[in-house]
């Protein structure tokens, strides 16, 4: 499984929104993610992945925290 299937499956989860319609351009307001749902995606990627994200003011959409994946 991909870097990216692994963040759309945490998503998924997260918001309850369809894994399969979620793309790198889905942005966090499409997904319905107020802060709380952010800080979860973020506290919940660090520990999957091994990661420190920074800057999670800045995730606008699932690119964004691609890219803090160095995906």
């Amino acid at each position: 499984m991909s870097a990216f299937d692994k963040l759309r499956e945490m998503i998924s989860r997260i918001t309850g929104v369809s894994a399969s319609t979620i793309t790198p351009d889905t942005t966090i307001k499409q997904l319905n993610m107020d802060s709380m749902d952010v800080c979860e995606l973020v506290s919940t990627v660090e520990d999957e992945f091994d990661v420190l994200i920074c800057n999670e003011e800045n995730i606008q959409t699932v690119n964004d925290l691609m890219v803090q994946l160095g995906c």
